[in-house]
C-alpha cells in the first residue's frame, strides 16, 4: 500500500512542473517572436525610418534659422 501513495506523488509531482515548463517555453518563444518581428519590420523599412528621421533634422534646423532671423524693419 504505501507503494502506491508514493507513485501516485511522484507523478502529482511531475504533473505540477510540467505546466511551470510549458508556460516558461510558451513565454520565451513569444518574447523571441516579437523581438525578431521587430528587428524584421525595422530591416525591411530602414529606408522609410531613414527618410523619417532625415525630415526631422531638416525640420528641426529649418525651426532654428527662423528663430535667428530677426526682421529689423518690423514695429514690435
Amino acid at each position: 500500500m504505501p507503494d502506491a501513495i508514493e507513485a501516485t506523488d511522484s507523478k502529482e509531482r511531475n504533473d505540477q512542473k510540467e505546466p511551470r515548463n510549458s508556460r516558461l517555453r510558451t513565454g520565451l518563444l513569444v518574447v523571441g517572436s516579437a523581438l525578431l518581428g521587430g528587428i524584421a519590420v525595422a530591416l525591411w523599412n530602414r529606408r522609410s525610418l531613414a527618410d523619417i528621421q532625415n525630415e526631422a533634422r531638416n525640420q528641426s534646423e529649418d525651426q532654428a534659422q527662423k528663430s535667428i532671423q530677426v526682421d529689423e524693419d518690423a514695429i514690435y
